[in-house]
């Protein structure tokens, strides 16, 4: 046992007594994001090199790791546009101090239920391509008429279901007025999920992307959420509440499975050890995909916004409105 034990203790002796790299050689390898907005002619990319640092501090790095003068084209079906290169200050607070290099567009035209591509050529000859289908419509299948809807004691906001584990990000916001000096300010401010007590303080929860095609929230947490618009504020009067404003998100393929595989159990006991790379990039890391937006404007009932001494609005509306989507009883 002794002839055993003493080569392999003077082999980690020795292996020990070398320059030990944590990180290996590093791999020149480029990374494309670029994330399609449906509703919009402007859209952006990145391109940038991977790169390494000698500490665990990926701030400290001072070389600008962007890509430049590469050439970018997006095909959505037949039509085609070439990306722009551009330079755009950072925030003086940004831990990084070069700029921020971008690739952009303002000429982009979506057209529905055709496939998206995209491909890059960088000087030395490299080329990145990536591919993507675009994800149906949001459809809204039902929404309530205002809120409250009569004495119920939640509000229930569905639509179409998309692809098998298609994601769908939600919001759902106020949207009012606060005088200020004498002049009407906008302002508007996202409902949670929920409130949770934590150490005799209301925690708001929101909303995580989901693959749900439907949205509960209580009338207790719309509730607690209209009050605090004018917490420690006496003059409820200065507030004017406008309308509920729903956003329901649907993302693609690409990206509802790299939300699936990076995303974390809800509890807030379990740990994850390890980071899952995700791309769908050829020849390359990062991610192309694209995400379709569909929206609603929800009214609050006039008695509703009275009884927190707000003004009713152009947005508020009793039961009954019609020409919505909702309960017909």
């Amino acid at each position: 046992m002794k002839k055993i034990i003493i080569p392999i203790l003077l082999m980690f002796i020795y292996s020990c007594s070398e320059n030990f790299d944590p990180y290996g050689e590093l791999k020149d390898k480029y990374v494309l994001n670029c994330i399609i907005r449906g509703d919009t002619t402007f859209q952006t990319a990145t391109l940038s090199r991977t790169y390494l640092v000698t500490n665990n501090d990926p701030y400290s790095s001072t070389i600008d790791p962007a890509v430049r003068n590469a050439s970018i084209r997006i095909w959505n079906g037949d039509s085609i546009v070439v990306l722009r290169d551009t330079v755009i200050d950072r925030p003086q607070s940004s831990a990084y101090k070069y700029p921020y290099h971008l690739y952009y567009t303002n000429k982009f035209v979506f057209t529905p239920g055709k496939s998206l591509d995209i491909e890059v050529r960088l000087e030395n000859g490299s080329k990145l391509r990536s591919h993507t289908i675009p994800p149906a419509p949001v459809q809204f299948s039902y929404v309530e008429k205002n809120i409250p809807f009569r004495n119920n004691e939640s509000v229930y906001f569905a639509w179409n279901a998309g692809l098998t584990d298609q994601t769908y990000v939600t919001r759902i916001s106020i949207y009012y007025y606060k005088k200020v000096n004498g002049v009407n300010v906008f302002y508007k401010k996202e409902i949670p999920l929920r409130y949770e007590n934590f150490n005799d303080q209301l925690v708001p929860i929101f909303p995580s992307a989901t693959n749900n095609n439907s949205l509960t929230i209580g009338m207790e947490t719309i509730s607690e959420t209209m009050s605090s618009l004018s917490q420690g504020d006496e003059n409820k009067g200065n507030y004017e509440i406008i309308a509920a404003f729903l956003e329901v998100i649907a993302l693609d393929k690409n990206l509802s499975t790299y939300f699936n595989s990076t995303a974390r159990s809800l509890d807030d006991v379990s740990v994850k050890l390890d980071e899952t790379d995700f791309t769908n990039v050829e020849n390359g890391f990062g991610i192309f995909g694209i995400y379709l937006r569909n929206t609603w404007v929800v009214p609050f009932t006039p008695t509703y916004v009275r009884s927190f001494g707000y003004i009713p609005g152009f947005g508020t509306v009793d039961y009954p409105f019609e020409n919505r989507i909702g309960r017909n009883d």
